[in-house]
């Protein structure tokens, strides 16, 4: 596991708290509203930065910043290839700017997971299960004639990509997020403990 400054210190359970907390604020109001807002993320990621600078000085405000990285990434990806929220995507970054990089790791583990369950539950629920495998797996077919050098288009045309889309039934993501960070949360300090 990698040692750093906002791993090392005995204040982890008050970085789980403000996370968490975030997270339960974030899923209410995404499954109210279906979105995550920018007064709770913009003050959560200031924070956060603040947090990790004043934890390890300029190596914790750097770890804060890969923390940040790291859990947006995924869901920045998602927003712009597959039409995900931009709200989780900032909501996770925030996030990752008070864990640091080590607890970042292991959220996105356990976001990941409870995403993949509750996404499968809410497309039973909705009697959506079959459109999202086939989904699943036209992307991972995809993926693996991508990773072996296929030959498929590259270019990508604007116009059809920024046309509007049909809505699809989305679920709230948010739903996911606390679940995973609760799961990490838990997990993480009964182990340290």
């Amino acid at each position: 596991m990698l040692q750093t400054a906002l791993w090392q210190h005995d204040l982890q359970w008050a970085q789980w708290a403000v996370v968490v907390g975030g997270s339960l604020v974030a899923a209410i109001t995404d499954v109210r509203g279906r979105r995550i807002p920018n007064w709770l993320t913009g003050p959560l990621l200031l924070s956060g930065l603040v947090w990790g600078c004043w934890i390890g000085g300029l190596a914790g405000l750097g770890e804060s910043l890969l923390g940040c990285l790291v859990l947006a990434f995924p869901c920045l990806m998602l927003f712009v290839f597959a039409g995900g929220g931009a709200g989780d995507a900032k909501f996770l970054g925030a996030a990752g700017a008070w864990l640091g990089l080590t607890n970042s790791l292991i959220a996105l583990m356990g976001v990941s997971i409870s995403g993949i369950v509750l996404g499968m539950a809410w497309a039973l629920a909705t009697k959506r299960a079959r459109v999202v495998l086939a989904n699943t797996a036209a992307t991972a077919s995809m993926a693996i004639l991508a990773a072996m050098g296929s030959s498929g288009p590259v270019w990508v045309d604007v116009a059809k990509a920024s046309a509007p889309r049909p809505k699809k039934q989305t679920m709230p993501y948010g739903l996911a997020i606390v679940v995973g960070l609760s799961l990490a949360a838990m997990g993480t300090l009964l182990w340290r403990a």
